[in-house]
């Protein structure tokens, strides 16, 4: 019962959209995990933990991490931003690289994605939380997040 609460950072500076409201039934409809997503006003995609790298997809659009404390979780940029072919990104993380919470994982230019149609809503999706957790968010739809800074959810 007094766990000490982890916290996820936002990944990306602008604004808190639930989960349920994102334009992806897969994301919205918690088929990989339970999460949320920031509608990006900046260009830099951050760890929303500290703990290692385990995937990141060659086009630079989708992250994995494991938290130091088990959590496994996804750092998805945009929807699907994978048909851009890597365009618009420019990865700063490796697989297998450790990263403290607000390190740098890419730089996108969401300005041109969005000119392209893409939906660059930066999608963050727990995958496996630590056994006896339970994910808690406080954040509401359009508050204001501020990378690697704002709390967007605790386990």
């Amino acid at each position: 019962m007094g766990e000490p609460m982890h916290k996820v950072l936002a990944p990306v500076s602008g604004t808190y959209v639930p989960i349920e409201d994102v334009a992806d039934p897969v994301f919205a409809q918690k088929m990989m995990g339970d999460g949320f997503a920031v509608t990006p006003d900046s260009d830099v995609v951050v760890a929303p933990v500290s703990g290692e790298v385990t995937a990141r997809y060659p086009t630079g659009h989708a992250y994995g991490l494991r938290a130091d404390d088990g959590l496994e979780l996804m750092v998805h940029v945009g929807i699907d931003t994978v048909e851009a072919g890597g365009d618009g990104f420019l990865p700063t993380a490796e697989k297998g690289q450790r990263v403290s919470a607000g390190d740098a994982l890419v730089t996108f230019d969401h300005g041109l994605l969005a000119e392209r149609g893409f939906d660059t809503s930066v999608i963050v999706v727990l995958l496996s939380v630590p056994e006896g957790s339970r994910v808690q968010k406080y954040a509401a739809a359009g508050e204001p997040m501020e990378a690697g800074r704002s709390v967007a959810a605790e386990y």
